[in-house]
């Protein structure tokens, strides 16, 4: 197997020995006679079947754990889709939130500053009425005599 090839910690493995014979092994006895012989004999299961022994040389095995490692980049990245998934929020999700907020607080500075626009005027306003009721009072009409 290539190392490219990339396992998960839970994917089995299995590796095998195989030793393969021909007709001229089985003729030269490396096999138990009695099974050589009917093989030999019997040309129709010869043709027919296949014949596969499985022997094992000793009762031991290798046991091999794999473990799956991934970069700090990767890391980062599983966690921000995760939370990105669960929260349902996205980077393009807060940059709103955040311009939605910074619009609100703009909007709210605009309506103060207009408002004491318009207390100044009214003011001014006041200011010019009550100066004509002073003026007015200090300047005292002398009634007219009738001509």
């Amino acid at each position: 197997m290539h190392k490219s090839c990339m396992k998960m910690p839970n994917d089995v493995e299995k590796y095998y020995n195989v030793r393969t014979y021909t007709i001229t092994d089985v003729q030269s006895q490396k096999f138990n006679s009695e099974v050589a012989g009917q093989f030999l004999r019997d040309t129709s299961e010869r043709n027919s079947r296949y014949y596969i022994r499985l022997l094992y040389q000793n009762g031991r095995y290798t046991h091999t754990e794999q473990a799956y490692k991934i970069s700090l980049i990767e890391f980062i990245a599983n966690i921000g889709g995760i939370s990105g998934f669960c929260v349902g929020m996205s980077i393009m999700s807060l940059f709103q939130i955040f311009l939605y907020l910074l619009m609100a607080k703009v909007g709210h500075l605009q309506r103060r500053k207009g408002g004491r626009k318009r207390n100044s005027k009214q003011d001014y306003r006041n200011n010019e009425n009550q100066d004509n009721v002073e003026s007015s009072s200090m300047i005292k009409e002398e009634p007219r005599s009738p001509a």
